[in-house]
């Protein structure tokens, strides 16, 4: 609530400080230096990064209970569009529809009270000349993406870099993607760290990409096996397919977003090995209590 409800603020208003970082960082990503034109990134170093920090906070949001819920959610929904970051934005409908599909149906009710709100809010900012243009010149990208240079781009590059790829099978080693692709004058039409699978295929090459994702998948069927029941290990799990529907958009298992990639996989994991625990652990309890009445 309070990162979002800042967002909202640096967006109108762009403090001094905020307008600071952005012209020393020197980093075209932020959009122009001007109120109501900048990309929101709140109190965090980046667009992009604030943008997945809030997708995630959202979705596990619906697995809370609190009175400031659905006011939280309203505040990191509309900074998370004003973030205009269309991953995160993939990311947090991929995992609300993996939400919807696993979820009790007294989480569905939330997340469609959650929904709605958040509809209301964004359609109260769009009457607002500016963040309409905005947002609707962002989405008219998903309808028609041929038209989208970063889109053709991401195209453009993913060939060139297989191409290359085909070439080296046993990958050119951990770092390459900063050694050999973040160099002036590379040919590389997209960066080394816009592509989770690139990042994997340029570090391990095809067969230990191979290996790697059947890790990843074989840690995917214990979480999904063991948290059928558990609210969190399944806002942990949407946060993941979340991240996954962007693996073509950015890195996701290094930095920031790597981060949380780990840190919500891991808490499924000790969560869903708990719930396995917990009827040993009341059976034990019974036992004691079964022998002192029966003495």
């Amino acid at each position: 609530m309070i990162t979002g409800a800042y967002g909202i603020y640096q967006f109108f208003m762009l403090p001094d400080w905020d307008r600071l970082w952005m012209l020393n960082v020197q980093l075209n990503s932020f959009g122009a230096v001007e109120a109501m034109k900048i990309r929101v990134f709140s109190t965090m170093n980046a667009p992009a990064i604030y943008a997945a920090v809030t997708a995630c906070g959202l979705l596990v949001l619906f697995s809370l209970n609190g009175r400031l819920r659905l006011l939280s959610a309203a505040c990191g929904f509309l900074a998370l569009m004003l973030t205009v970051s269309r991953a995160s934005w993939l990311s947090l409908v991929a995992g609300a529809v993996y939400l919807m599909i696993r979820a009790s149906m007294r989480q569905r009710v939330r997340l469609a009270i959650a929904a709605f709100a958040c509809g209301v809010f964004l359609l109260a900012l769009t009457q607002i000349p500016v963040v309409h243009d905005l947002l609707m010149q962002r989405m008219e990208t998903f309808s028609d993406p041929s038209q989208d240079v970063s889109f053709s781009a991401r195209i453009e590059g993913h060939e060139q870099a297989f191409r290359q790829i085909a070439q080296e099978p046993f990958g050119e080693g951990l770092g390459s993607t900063d050694a050999k692709h973040n160099t002036e004058g590379d040919d590389d039409i997209i960066g080394p760290h816009d592509s989770t699978v690139l990042e994997f295929l340029y570090s391990l090459g095809w067969i230990g990409t191979l290996v790697y994702a059947v890790g990843l998948g074989s840690m995917a069927f214990q979480l999904r096996r063991a948290g059928r029941n558990d609210a969190f290990v399944i806002s942990a799990m949407a946060i993941l397919v979340g991240f996954l529907a962007q693996a073509l958009l950015n890195s996701v298992m290094i930095g920031v977003l790597g981060f949380m990639v780990w840190t919500f996989a891991s808490l499924s994991l000790a969560a869903a090995d708990r719930s396995k625990q917990a009827p040993d652990e009341a059976a034990e309890n019974i036992k004691p209590s079964i022998d002192f009445a029966v003495a």
